[in-house]
């Protein structure tokens, strides 16, 4: 589904079937980072979907809502290669024409891709080249313009954010303040030259999980917000998913309905907005 913010409705995305799982001939399917735009207009979004074929792994698609006749609704699939089959593609962002995401193979799970939609082509997004220890795996979650988000984990240590540069190359690994482990879900500019906002999952020194947004000056200066959802419960977990100028969204999980009444159990969606950033 999609949510209009303006309105309060929702509505079947990325288009209605009669067995509700709107990505036609699966028996499942999950829309992600939507790009600028409406659903009857140039509106892009990616996301993944199941059929009985692929069960139980997922293959990758791109929406394209441009008017007719150019709307479409297109697999995506990273390339096997010889002795290493793709097992499945999940898509997570897309911006311009790039689309970003993960696949796993046979031989590893922890892979991240560039696919180029007007080219029709896929890049592994290889970080061991750069770093060592070599990395064990590697996440593409959020892109805005030349920038690409995620997570990497090298061996022997723990995962942290990380933005590449596409135009330069350049990779800068990020963790929030006493964190163990430090995941980047999606990144936005900030409204300046060289600023940006990025949501971000982590494990803290407690153990326990945390969300909240980094916002990154133009000199490289790193100011954390963790994400507090005022729900006057007690909650087991926050994650923070997608951002969009000051505006952050994600879940929150209650311990238990009996325990929160008022929070009522169970999963919930937040939208909360950050002053100043």
């Amino acid at each position: 589904m999609i949510y209009n913010s303006d309105t309060g409705t929702w509505s079947p995305f990325p288009t209605a079937t009669s067995d509700g799982t709107n990505f036609p001939g699966s028996i499942g399917s999950s829309p992600y980072g939507p790009s600028f735009g409406s659903p009857g207009g140039i509106l892009r979004a990616v996301g993944s979907y199941k059929t009985s074929a692929s069960d139980p792994y997922d293959l990758g698609y791109l929406y394209d809502g441009a008017a007719a006749p150019g709307e479409s609704l297109q697999t995506l699939v990273y390339p096997s290669s010889p002795g290493e089959q793709t097992l499945f593609t999940i898509a997570h962002s897309n911006f311009g024409n790039t689309v970003v995401g993960n696949y796993g193979t046979q031989l590893k799970t922890g892979n991240a891709f560039i696919y180029d939609i007007s080219a029709g082509t896929y890049t592994t997004l290889d970080l061991n080249r750069p770093l060592t220890p070599p990395v064990v795996s590697t996440t593409a979650y959020g892109v805005y313009g030349d920038k690409i988000a995620g997570g990497v984990a090298q061996l022997g240590s723990g995962e942290q954010g990380y933005i590449y540069d596409m135009t330069t190359g350049k990779f800068t690994k990020y963790s929030a303040p006493g964190a163990k482990v430090t995941h980047f879900e999606g990144i936005t500019g900030a409204g300046r030259a060289g600023e940006y906002n990025l949501v971000a999952d982590w494990i803290g020194g407690d153990g326990l999980a945390h969300a909240g947004v980094l916002h990154l000056a133009a000199d490289g200066t790193e100011t954390w917000y963790e994400l507090a959802v005022p729900t006057g419960a007690k909650l087991t977990i926050t994650s923070a998913n997608s951002i969009y100028q000051d505006g952050a969204i994600g879940v929150y999980v209650c311990k238990s309905k009996k325990a929160n009444p008022n929070c009522g159990g169970g999963s919930h969606g937040y939208v909360l907005s950050i002053p100043g950033i």
